[in-house]
């Protein structure tokens, strides 16, 4: 993780700041396990298994109507715009 642009903003966003810190201060690499359990990652899977993994999740994802998809990718757009300790105070505005 190298800090630059927006890099360690968005980092801050996504992990426990003691990790961020961590991260960016020392450059140190992490593997996959690690990048889950600080939250980068979503889910780890073989490389053989990768392409199964991802067709059964854009089935999963594909089952739930259109609407509601862009709906709640909207919302979390929204979420992700707000100042990070703001997210309790407006959060009635984002279901308008």
């Amino acid at each position: 993780v190298f800090p630059g642009g927006d890099a360690t903003v968005r980092l801050t966003r996504q992990i426990f700041v003691p990790s961020a810190k961590d991260l960016v201060l020392t450059g140190r690499r992490f593997d996959a396990k690690e990048g889950y359990r600080l939250g980068l990652v979503n889910r780890i899977t073989s490389q053989r298994d990768l392409m199964k993994e991802t067709r059964a999740l854009a089935n999963t994802i594909a089952q739930h109507p259109p609407e509601r998809l862009k709906a709640m990718k909207s919302k979390f757009l929204k979420i992700e715009a707000m100042p990070r300790f703001g997210h309790l105070s407006v959060a009635e505005k984002i279901d308008r």
